[in-house]
């Protein structure tokens, strides 16, 4: 089964309406991120620096 959306695997949609796409960019997913939270935008980058496969390699 292939993603509607391949270049956007999952996202998360918020009560307010508002959502964060996870995308196979992770420079794009960063972005998404520091739009919502400064905070978890370097969060996830740091996630993405200390593991072996993000989420890119799919």
């Amino acid at each position: 089964m292939t993603s509607p959306c391949p270049n956007q695997p999952f996202a998360s949609v918020f009560p307010d309406g508002d959502g964060i796409g996870v995308y196979t960019d992770a420079q794009k997913t960063i972005e998404q991120f520091h739009r919502r939270s400064p905070k978890d935008a370097e969060s996830w980058q740091q996630l993405l620096c200390n593991t072996s496969s993000p989420a890119a390699s799919y």
